[in-house]
């Protein structure tokens, strides 16, 4: 079983991996594009 640690640092690392590339496509995607 995860301990209290070990299920935040799972959580935190699935919600990184899914935020960060949407993140980066937000921040390179020119705001008057489509």
């Amino acid at each position: 079983m995860f301990g209290k640690i070990g299920l935040v640092t799972l959580a935190v690392t699935i919600v990184m991996a899914i935020l960060v590339p949407w993140l980066n496509r937000m921040i390179n995607t020119p705001a008057d594009g489509k």
